[in-house]
C-alpha cells in the first residue's frame, strides 16, 4: 500500500551533499529473504536497523564493508549460521543487536576489537562456547546480554576490565566455575543476571559485598 511504502521512505536517509544512503532503517517492515550481499556496496551507512521482520538466511561477510556504521540492528528475525568475524572492522559500531535470532557457533573474539562498543545483545540466541577474555577489552561497554544460549566455560578472569558496565544478563546458559574476585571493580554495575547456570559456583554474601550497589539475580 501507499502507506507501507511512505513509511519504508521515511527510514531511508541520504547524504544531502554526496547523495549516499546513510540510514536504512525499516524494523517492522514484514520483510522476508535472506540480506542483499549488494548491501556491502552502502559504505557510507551510518545506521542499518532492520530489527522485527521476517528476515532469515546467514548474515554475510560483507557486513564487514559498513565501515562507518554506529548501530547494527538485526535482531528479532530468523538469522541463523555463525556471527561473522568480518564485523571485527566495524570500528564505528557503539551499538550491535542481534538478540532474538538462531544464530550458532561461538562468539567471535574478534568482536574485542570494537572499542566504541556501548551495547552488545546477542541474547536468545543458540550460541555455544565460552565467552572470549577478549570481549573484556571493550572499555566502554555498558550493557552486555548473552542470555538464553548455551554458553559454557568460566568467566574470564579480566571481567573487571569492563569498568564501564552497568547491566550483566548471563541467564539461562551452561557457565561453569567461580565468579572472578576482578568483578569488584565493576563499580558502575546496576544489575547482574546469573539464574539458571546450573554448575556457576556462587557465594551470594560474597558477591553482595563485591558489588554493594548491585541488584543481584541467582
Amino acid at each position: 500500500s501507499q502507506a507501507t511504502v511512505l513509511k519504508a521512505l521515511e527510514g531511508i536517509k541520504c547524504d544531502d551533499t554526496t547523495g549516499d544512503v546513510i540510514r536504512l532503517c525499516l524494523s517492522g517492515n514484514n520483510l522476508k529473504g535472506q540480506l542483499p550481499v549488494g548491501l556491502g556496496t552502502l559504505t557510507s551507512l551510518t545506521q542499518l536497523v532492520l530489527s522485527h521482520n521476517q528476515l532469515s538466511g546467514h548474515l554475510p561477510a560483507c557486513l564487514g564493508q559498513l565501515v562507518h556504521l554506529e548501530n547494527l540492528h538485526l535482531d528479532n528475525n530468523n538469522f541463523e549460521g555463525e556471527v561473522p568475524k568480518s564485523l571485527k572492522s566495524l570500528e564505528h559500531l557503539v551499538v550491535l543487536k542481534l538478540e532474538n535470532n538462531k544464530l550458532s557457533g561461538s562468539i567471535p573474539a574478534v568482536l574485542g576489537h570494537l572499542h566504541r562498543l556501548r551495547r552488545l545483545d546477542l541474547s536468545n540466541n543458540q550460541l555455544t562456547g565460552a565467552i572470549p577474555a577478549r570481549l573484556t577489552q571493550l572499555a566502554q561497554l555498558q550493557e552486555l546480554l548473552l542470555f538464553g544460549n548455551q554458553l559454557s566455560g568460566v568467566l574470564p578472569e579480566t571481567v573487571g576490565q569492563w569498568v564501564s558496565l552497568t547491566s550483566l544478563q548471563l541467564q539461562n546458559n551452561c557457565l561453569q566455575g567461580y565468579i572472578p574476585a576482578s568483578i569488584a571493580r565493576l563499580t558502575k554495575l546496576t544489575g547482574i543476571n546469573i539464574q539458571q547456570n546450573p554448575d556457576l559456583i556462587v557465594d551470594r554474601l560474597q558477591l553482595q559485598r563485591a558489588l554493594p550497589r548491585c541488584r543481584i539475580k541467582m
